[in-house]
């Protein structure tokens, strides 16, 4: 759940606070998604893994390694989504990336605008990971904050 200002300036949005394994509530500059369209994975030409519901990290890595060795440049997309018809819901979420097309398994999700933060396979996901030190997938801010912090140093 998340909103917008008037001018739309900002997003707030909810992620889920790994560490607490809490839904939190941050707000970040519109400037830094881009909206994209997504339709449904069961349109794209590669396999998915088992569908877990409220997972989508987990679907979208596991799919990732399923198709490592066909389609190396599969990716993991990260961004928000908006609800259409409740727009000050917003939350993180991820999606597919494949060929400059996004994908997401839209029979659960509520009719949504997407925005994109970052797309990166798997190759790429795994190096930034062990940069960051992570153990999981980096959120929107880890990532927002990984990169400052490179810029930096």
């Amino acid at each position: 759940m998340a909103t917008t200002d008037k001018k739309m300036d900002v997003f707030t949005f909810q992620f889920v606070l790994k560490q607490l394994n809490a839904p939190v509530m941050t707000s970040l500059p519109v400037n830094l998604f881009t909206p994209i369209t997504v339709i449904d994975v069961e349109q794209s030409s590669f396999d998915t893994a088992k569908y877990q519901a409220n997972k989508c990290y987990d679907n979208v890595v596991n799919t990732l390694l399923k198709n490592i060795n066909e389609e190396p440049e599969l990716k993991l997309c990260i961004g928000l989504h908006q609800i259409i018809d409740k727009p000050e819901q917003i939350v993180e979420h991820c999606w597919f990336e494949y060929d400059g097309v996004y994908f997401d398994f839209i029979s659960e999700l509520p009719k949504g605008k997407y925005f994109k933060y970052q797309s990166l396979n798997l190759l790429d996901l795994y190096s930034t990971m062990e940069e960051m030190h992570c153990k999981s997938v980096p959120n929107i801010i880890e990532l927002k904050a990984w990169t400052q912090h490179k810029k930096v140093n």
